[in-house]
Formats: C-alpha cells, sequence, structure tokens
C-alpha cells in the first residue's frame, strides 16, 4: 500500500488511501507527485501529528505556514519531523 500511495495517479484510489487506518500511508501520500491540493488540506488535520506537520509544509498547502515552522521549532518531539522512508519505520522506530 506504501508503494502504491507514493506513485498512483487514480484520484478515487488516492483519496481511500488518505482515510487508510495505516498512518504510514497515509503519510506516504503526501510524496506522490499526483495528490491535489485537495488531499493535501485534508490531509494537514490528520490526527497523527507527523502527518498533519508533513502536509503544512507541503508546496501545495494553502494556509500560512509560520506558525507550524515557529511550532517545530520549540517542539521536542522527533516523530513530527521525521523523514525516515514509511517502508523503512518498522526498522528505525519503535515508538510512532
Amino acid at each position: 500500500l506504501i508503494q502504491l500511495a507514493k506513485s498512483t495517479d487514480n484520484q478515487k484510489l488516492l483519496k481511500e488511501l488518505m482515510n487508510s487506518s495505516y498512518m504510514n500511508v497515509r503519510r506516504a501520500i503526501l510524496k506522490n507527485i499526483n495528490i491535489t491540493k485537495d488531499i493535501v488540506m485534508y490531509l494537514s488535520s490528520d490526527p497523527t501529528k507527523n502527518i498533519s506537520y508533513q502536509a503544512k509544509i507541503h508546496k501545495l498547502y494553502e494556509a500560512y505556514r509560520e506558525p507550524i515552522i515557529k511550532y517545530h521549532k520549540t517542539d521536542n518531539n522527533r516523530c513530527v519531523t521525521c523523514t525516515i522512508d514509511e517502508e523503512m519505520l518498522g526498522e528505525y522506530c519503535r515508538y510512532c
């Protein structure tokens, strides 16, 4: 599912995947070059901080970015800004 989320150009499938119960799948969608602004905006309010953070720094995110950057600088949670590929998270992180 992660590879599919990163590469599909099927908008209907992307909209299904953005509701996946797997956070790695939802996060992988943000790396897909075929996503729309609507998908980015939807994921910006994801309950998983890492996903909402990644959505808010995505180039398609429309809202004002400064508050999220300030939040990042004061947040000590490495999981929020994690850049490890979704397929590798299980090997590197046992807590997310």
